[in-house]
Parts: C-alpha cells; sequence; structure tokens
C-alpha cells in the first residue's frame, strides 16, 4: 500500500489558493462524462492509496465549489457575488460558480462523441449537504468563547446577537449567573455550554463539535495552552489581553499561528478609538519631525479593596500574574508602542500593595529610552483619586496633547527661517523662546470599539479584511511590561531584546525566573 502520511498529529494540509492549480478536466461522475475541477488529490493508475494520521484538510473549496442559491441566506448570496458574477441557471435556482471557465462549461453544451449526455453540473445530496457546510463556514463561521465571565460575555453577545458579520456563536464554557441569563437565547436554542475549555476540545476533537474559531477570555496563565491547542486543532483565534503573563507565551502563541496558517489576533480595543488612531497617523506619519519625549500619567484605574477582594485569583503572582501593569495597563503599553514606536531600554519601579492589602504592585512609575535618544516616562496606579489620563509627546516640530477624548496640537513657528534645532544651533538670543500656534481637535467618538476589533477578526479570518492586532502585537507590549518587571527587581536598567534573537531566550528566562520565586512566596 502507498501512503502519504501527515507530517505529525494535529497537522494542518492547506491546499494552494491558486485558482490555476485546479483546472477543468473531463471525467467520470457517478458513471457519467463531464467536466468537473480537477480533484486536489489525485492520482493516475494508481491504487491502494491512504492518507493516515490526525490532522486537517482543508481543500480551500471557495475557490472551485459550486453554491445554490437556495441554500444561502441573502447577505451571504451578495457576498458570493462580490467574488464572483457567474451564476448558471437550473430548476431550483442560481447555483454560484467561482470561475468564468466552469461557467461557459455549461453554457457551450458540449457533447461527447461516446454519450449523448450534455456536459452540465450536477450535485448529489451529499455534495449539496457538503457545499452548504462549506458556505456556513466562510460566511458564518462557527465560533466558542472560552471563558465567559465579565469581557468573554460581552465578546459572545456580540457575535449572539448578530452583531459580527461572519461570526456564528457555535459554543460557550462555564457560563454561570447574570452572563447565563445574557446569554439565554442562544443557550435555549441548543448551543452547548462545556465545563471546561479541555471539554470543549475533547468535544471537537472526537467530531462532536465542528468549530472554525475560538475567543479567549480566560486568566492570563491559561492564554498560551489554550491558543496553541486551538491553533493545533486548525482554529483561528482571537485573544483577550494580554497574551499571557510572560513574553515567551506570547512567542509560542506566534509562532504556532504562524506555523499552522491560521488567524491570530488580539483585542487591543483602544486602537480603534478615533482620538488615538489620529494621534498614531500624526506620529509615525513624520509631520512633525521625530520622537524627542513621551511622558504619560494614567491614574484613572482607580480601584476599591473590594476589586481584589471579589476573586480569589485577582492581585496574586500565581494566579493573576501580576497588578495594575499586567491587569489594567496592557492597552496602554500596546497604545505606547503602536504611536511611538518600541523603546530600547526601561528602568522600572514597582510598588507593591503601595495603596491596596495585596501582594502584587498598584503603582508603577518607569522611565524609557528609544533608539533615536528619545526618552520617556510611565506612571500608573490603582489608588490616585480622582486620577488623570495625560498623554504628551513632544516631537521636533510640535507638541501633542491626548486628554479626555481630544488632541492639542502645539505646531512650532520657524525663528529665523529655520527648523528648532537648526534655530537652537544659531541663535545668539540667550533667553528667546520659540512660540507655537495651538489647536484643538476632537474626534468623533467610537460607540462599541469591542464590535470593531471582533469584525476585523472575522474579516481578517475570511480574508477580506485585516486585524485591527495582529497577534504579534501581544508581544510587543508584553515584553515592554516585563522589562519594566524585571528591572524593579533587579534595580537596574534592562534592555528590551529584538524579538527572534538568543538576547530574547536570556530575557525569557531570567524573567521567568524572578516570576517563579514570587510565586513561591506566597
Amino acid at each position: 500500500m502507498q501512503q502519504l502520511k501527515t507530517a505529525a498529529d494535529n497537522a494542518l494540509i492547506l491546499f494552494d489558493k491558486n485558482q490555476e492549480e485546479y483546472p477543468l478536466i473531463v471525467t467520470d461522475y457517478e458513471g457519467i462524462r463531464r467536466i468537473r475541477t480537477v480533484s486536489q488529490i489525485m492520482a493516475e493508475g494508481a491504487e491502494d492509496i491512504a492518507i493516515t494520521g490526525n490532522g486537517i484538510i482543508n481543500g480551500n473549496g471557495h475557490l472551485w465549489r459550486p453554491v445554490k442559491q437556495f441554500k444561502m441566506t441573502e447577505r451571504q448570496w451578495k457576498r458570493l457575488l462580490t467574488q464572483s458574477e457567474y451564476v448558471i441557471d437550473s430548476k431550483e435556482g442560481g447555483v454560484w460558480v467561482p470561475t468564468k471557465s466552469i461557467y461557459d462549461a455549461r453554457y457551450e453544451g458540449e457533447v461527447f462523441p461516446d454519450t449523448s449526455v450534455s456536459l452540465r453540473m450536477q450535485f448529489p445530496e451529499e455534495q449539496e449537504r457538503s457545499i452548504c457546510e462549506t458556505s456556513r463556514r466562510e460566511n458564518g463561521m462557527k465560533t466558542a468563547v472560552i471563558g465567559v465571565g465579565n469581557m468573554g460575555s460581552r465578546y459572545a453577545a456580540l457575535v449572539q446577537d448578530g452583531r459580527i458579520d461572519g461570526l456564528e456563536l457555535a459554543a460557550l464554557t462555564r457560563v454561570r449567573g447574570t452572563y447565563r441569563d445574557m446569554l439565554l437565547p442562544s443557550i435555549e436554542a441548543g448551543i452547548p455550554v462545556y465545563e471546561s475549555a479541555d471539554d470543549l476540545f475533547g468535544a471537537m476533537e472526537s467530531g462532536e463539535l465542528a468549530l472554525d474559531a475560538v475567543i479567549i477570555a480566560t486568566p492570563h496563565y491559561a492564554h498560551e495552552e489554550l491558543a496553541v491547542r486551538a491553533f493545533r486543532n486548525g482554529l483561528h483565534v482571537l485573544c483577550d489581553k494580554p497574551s499571557g503573563v510572560y513574553s515567551r507565551q506570547a512567542r509560542v502563541m506566534e509562532e504556532t499561528a504562524a506555523e499552522t496558517g491560521r488567524v491570530f489576533g488580539m483585542v487591543f480595543n483602544q486602537r480603534v478609538l478615533p482620538v488615538h488612531k489620529q494621534l498614531h497617523d500624526l506620529v509615525r506619519s513624520g509631520k512633525y519631525g521625530a520622537l524627542k519625549r513621551v511622558n504619560w500619567v494614567v491614574t484613572d484605574w482607580y480601584r476599591p479593596n473590594q476589586y481584589y477582594t471579589s476573586s480569589s485569583w485577582h492581585a496574586t503572582w500565581d494566579k493573576d500574574g501580576g497588578g495594575v501593569l499586567l491587569n489594567q495597563c496592557p492597552h496602554n503599553l500596546d497604545l505606547l508602542q503602536w504611536i511611538c514606536g518600541m523603546p530600547v531600554r526601561v528602568q522600572g519601579f514597582c510598588h507593591e500593595g503601595h495603596f491596596h492589602d495585596i501582594e502584587v504592585e498598584d503603582d508603577v512609575t518607569a522611565y524609557l529610552e528609544w533608539e533615536n535618544g528619545a526618552t520617556g516616562t510611565f506612571i500608573t496606579s490603582t489608588g490616585d483619586a480622582p486620577g488623570i489620563n495625560r498623554l504628551e509627546i513632544s516631537l521636533e516640530e510640535a507638541m501633542i496633547v491626548c486628554e479626555g477624548g481630544k488632541l492639542r496640537i502645539g505646531e512650532l513657528q520657524q525663528e529665523m527661517g529655520c527648523k528648532e534645532a537648526e534655530y537652537r544651533a544659531a541663535s545668539t538670543d540667550f533667553f528667546r523662546k520659540i512660540k507655537g500656534t495651538w489647536q484643538e481637535i476632537v474626534p468623533p467618538k467610537e460607540e462599541d470599539p469591542y464590535q470593531k476589533v471582533l469584525q476585523g477578526f472575522a474579516d481578517a479570518c475570511l480574508e477580506r479584511g485585516a486585524n485591527i492586532a495582529p497577534g504579534t502585537e501581544g508581544r510587543k507590549s508584553l515584553l515592554i511590561g516585563n522589562a519594566i518587571y524585571l528591572s524593579s527587581w533587579e534595580h537596574r536598567m534592562v534592555e528590551l531584546p529584538q524579538p527572534g534573537t538568543q538576547a530574547e531566550l536570556v530575557f525569557e528566562k531570567l524573567f521567568e525566573k524572578h516570576l517563579q520565586e514570587k510565586r513561591s512566596e506566597k
């Protein structure tokens, strides 16, 4: 017996997306001579061939399979027509085909000499079911939410209520109390609820449950294990922030997504806020020159003691993995590197239990440096009231202040007909200051940034758009946070390693050594 074996358990065989690889051929199908798309796995003059092993075969059927109109919703049918305009008329209605060559083969009415049967598309019932399933997967991906707590229930409700075009709620885990009430329509409709993620994956791996994607909203330490298992099962993954507790987790998730060819996204919803998008574009455009200084005070994360005592895993090194830096600030650290670029070194000061009776940090001050010599500070806490969220970015030709959903831009006027750096070098006036003109910009508000993030994820999976934050971004913010912790623990400046280098592996081991010591203290 000839054998084509998958490379390893849970391997993924993904067929080519080049339509030229699926030409039309003349062949026999159910005893009738027809024109059909070439089979993806085929051999001539061979027998006793087996494909063995555990894995997934993704045939990219949308490139070659026909779809009947009556099997689709109106919205799904319209979406198909944006991919191909070719529709064959039949007694049951329209049949969409992905290429002109398939369309022409049907309507040229060719008849082979050895048969009186005209070449035409025919659909056995089994094939109809398969086509219908392919259509659902491509236009309404079956999605599970793992971890239906505060945030997981919110994501599940967005999918349940039909607010994410392309996602269909297919399974949940551990739904309790008010969260169950929120998702009752889906539960009563028969959506399975599993006691654990392990039970959910077990059902999928046994063939009981069909999925295309998962949204992970569990405690931080579990993110890596769940994401890797999902990728290995051929699923796309959207992960709540942060990617994990230590940067190696983010790296492994990123590498596994690339290895399996699955889409990986992060829930960094603050990127979609118009005020942050406009700030990003202003800084990254280079309109006002290079970065000089960054100062960000974000102390509006105020939390009472009851917040920390409401759960046994809150504010613990062993279960939560950290305090304000890991729980509240991944969004801020993500925005910091997204807008200003990655710093190259940090000096951190993390004060544990400063304002609350907890073992992790609730007060952080960090000093940062960038490759071009720019410097910055990042200050955050959960014990300051009333607290502020004020980001100041100094560029060569302007100062930008982001606060309260508004941008204030102080644009420098040219003195002596030259830019600030040139004036500073040439001026003989010891005390003359360069003047500037200030303008205020009030961008519109974004009503539901989480909806935008989930929609971006769905679009990326269906290859019609891009993730708001690709999974690779989760590693960056986690590296910054880990470096601030490590610096505080070792009382020294810490260099941020370049991803993919030996220095990154050394950094990972050192951070995890200290973290394990913290976990063992309690």
